[in-house]
């Protein structure tokens, strides 16, 4: 992917996306229906891949709202580029600095940290049996030991009757959300030691802060990124635990 900028003015300046793939590419005469709604290409090569036809006409009515328009450009056999502009106002004028840097910083983060804590209780909260699976999946290699629950009342059940040096519990539960059921952790005194973090498809800028306002030690994004769990646990887990 490539972003470039164009004619730039006092205010505002023209940002153009450019994505490049090296996939099968497009025939000529399919180009028109790219953008259909509930159409697929090529089926006889792409019988085996599942989807609804639907992601690129989306995107072409995105666009429509923020006054651009996809364009596509593909070689059959070889590729497709698709690109659009967007005109944006210029809000601050410094330098965004060596993105190539930065991505390169980022790769690096990504790295998973090798540790063991097989010491270490951890008690994950989730309605989902698929996200406690993902969970315990990524712990594995720490061998730390996890104990699941699905549920608010299931979580406060485990908590007085055992203890643990980490808490990851879910927002949005049926009957009781991980909101209310931290209100009765709180009340009952069941964690006065215990971090406990918050568990949330919600990774709205901010919303972070506002779970630590409600009195949340930290905050974890689904889906979750490894290397992020990594580094939560290692942060949180009491340091002797920690090989």
């Amino acid at each position: 992917m490539s972003v470039n900028c164009k004619d730039i003015t006092e205010d505002t300046a023209t940002l153009c996306f450019a994505v490049k793939d090296s996939g099968i590419g497009i025939k000529p005469e399919d180009m028109d229906k790219l953008t259909g709604e509930f159409q697929r290409l090529d089926l006889a090569r792409n019988k085996n891949i599942e989807g609804t036809g639907l992601g690129l006409n989306i995107v072409r009515q995105f666009l429509k709202l923020m006054g651009s328009e996809l364009h596509v450009q593909s070689e059959y056999e070889k590729g497709s580029v698709f690109s659009f502009e967007l005109k944006q106002r210029i809000v601050n004028r410094e330098p965004l600095g060596d993105f190539r840097k930065r991505l390169q910083q980022v790769d690096d983060e990504k790295i998973r940290l090798s540790y063991t804590a097989p010491e270490a209780k951890i008690l994950v909260v989730d309605d989902s049996r698929m996200n406690l699976k993902v969970f315990t999946g990524l712990m594995k290699a720490s061998q730390v030991q996890i104990v699941e629950a699905t549920s608010g009342m299931e979580c406060l059940d485990r908590l007085r009757r055992q203890n643990f040096d980490i808490v990851f519990l879910d927002h949005m539960m049926p009957d009781m959300d991980g909101v209310e059921t931290l209100r009765i952790i709180k009340e009952e005194k069941l964690c006065n030691d215990t971090p406990v973090i918050m568990l949330t498809a919600n990774a709205i800028v901010g919303e972070r802060d506002k779970y630590l306002a409600l009195g949340f030690d930290d905050f974890l994004s689904k889906p979750i990124l490894p290397y992020v769990l990594d580094r939560m646990i290692v942060k949180h887990l009491p340091k002797e635990k920690v090989i």
